[in-house]
């Protein structure tokens, strides 16, 4: 009984408490987006997923501005900006971003 019940007792701690999302993400990221449409998706999933991720928000913004979406570019920078301790980078993409919203 010990035996059936340790393994599955450490897989429902692994799936409230583990990497499992990272794990998710991850396998969604190895295959190559259709179309750009596609890799906004993703992205946008991803931050939903990590919202402190800077680098998540960072590549949203910029994925943002190759659609000409200037004013959702400026939010992604925004918050990248705050999660990054408003890098030089961020913060001009983020002002490029305001520029042409």
């Amino acid at each position: 009984v010990a035996a059936l019940l340790v393994p599955l007792v450490a897989l429902g701690l692994y799936l409230h408490w583990g990497a499992s999302d990272k794990v998710e993400l991850a396998r969604e990221f190895a295959q190559a987006p259709h179309s750009m449409e596609e890799m906004t998706a993703r992205l946008e999933r991803a931050v939903q997923a990590q919202p402190d991720s800077a680098q998540g928000w960072y590549f949203l913004g910029r994925t943002y501005m190759t659609q000409e979406r200037g004013a959702d570019a400026a939010r992604a920078f925004e918050r990248a900006a705050e999660l990054s301790g408003r890098q030089p980078e961020v913060l001009g993409q983020w002002a490029q971003a305001l520029y042409f919203s």
